[in-house]
C-alpha cells in the first residue's frame, strides 16, 4: 500500500513494504527520489535492518545457531503497518514474527517516521528490543536521489563533502 503525506510544500509517498520512501516532490513537481529504474537499481530508498551490507556466505551464527539472512536484512521486504499520520508526518511500524525470526531470532519492533520539513525531510528509525536478550543490530537508510536537481547543472557538477576526512 502507498501512503501519501504532505506539508503543503512537499508531498511524499511511502510504500508499506519496507517502509520505503518512493517519492518526494517539491512545489514545482520535481521528483527528488530515484524512480527505481531496474536497468540501474530497482529500489528507491530502502530501510536496512538488522544488518547493513551482506553476511559472509549469507550466514551468521546467533546465539549458537546458524541463520541465513539476505543482503541488508529483512526490513526492506517486510510489510509495515500504519503507526500514525499527521500534517507532514508519517510513521510505519513492524513487529518481529515467525518469518523474521527464522533469520533474526530476536523479539523486536521497528518504527520508521518521515517528517516533511521546510527544505526537505527527516527520517527517524526507532528500534525496540521487545525481548529479554541482548539484541545486536545495525540500521541504515539507502536513499537514492535524482540529480541534477537544477536543469542547468550536470551530473558531474555534484560532489559529496564530509566535515572531516573519513
Amino acid at each position: 500500500m502507498l501512503y501519501t503525506v504532505t506539508n503543503g510544500k512537499y508531498t511524499a509517498q511511502v510504500d508499506s513494504v519496507g517502509a520505503q520512501l518512493v517519492s518526494l516532490k517539491g512545489p514545482d513537481g520535481f521528483e527528488y527520489i530515484w524512480t527505481g529504474d531496474p536497468t540501474y537499481w530497482k529500489s528507491h530508498a530502502p530501510v536496512l535492518f538488522p544488518i547493513v551490507g551482506g553476511l559472509r556466505n549469507g550466514k551468521a551464527k546467533l546465539d549458537g545457531k546458524w541463520v541465513q539472512m539476505g543482503r541488508h536484512g529483512f526490513a526492506r521486504n517486510t510489510e509495515f503497518s500504519m503507526e500514525g499520520q499527521g500534517e507532514g508526518k508519517l510513521s510505519l511500524h513492524m513487529v518481529s514474527n515467525e518469518e523474521t525470526k527464522q533469520c533474526y531470532p530476536y523479539d523486536c519492533a521497528l518504527t520508521v517516521t518521515y517528517i516533511l520539513e521546510e527544505s526537505g525531510y527527516t527520517t527517524t528509525f526507532t528500534v525496540e528490543n521487545t525481548g529479554d536478550r541482548t539484541m545486536p543490530f545495525v540500521i541504515g537508510g539507502h536513499p537514492g536521489f535524482n540529480i541534477p536537481v537544477d536543469e542547468k547543472a550536470a551530473f558531474e557538477d555534484y560532489v559529496i563533502r564530509f566535515e572531516k576526512e573519513e
